[in-house]
């Protein structure tokens, strides 16, 4: 782990000392917890790979597509 020092509001304190004594931890455990809680309703930035992933609609599947060049190009799947 790396130590990390915060500045937190005497109400934050008093929040993160009930969360520990509530869960019987630290106040180090306490924040740890949130910040995995908080971390989960996080969503992932977009890649726009991914987005891009099924746009070539309905090519065959085969392991190596360059083999099936002629047949990707045809009108059977083309535009």
């Amino acid at each position: 782990m790396t130590r990390v020092q915060v500045y937190l509001d005497p109400k934050h304190i008093q929040l993160l000392d009930l969360m520990a004594i509530r869960s019987g931890s630290t106040r180090s455990h306490a924040l740890r917890r949130s910040i995995e809680i908080a971390g989960k309703k996080v969503r992932p930035a977009k890649n726009p790979l991914l987005q891009m992933a099924g746009a070539a609609g309905n090519i065959p599947s085969q392991k190596n597509l360059s083999e099936n060049v002629d047949e990707i190009y045809s009108s059977k799947y083309g535009p």
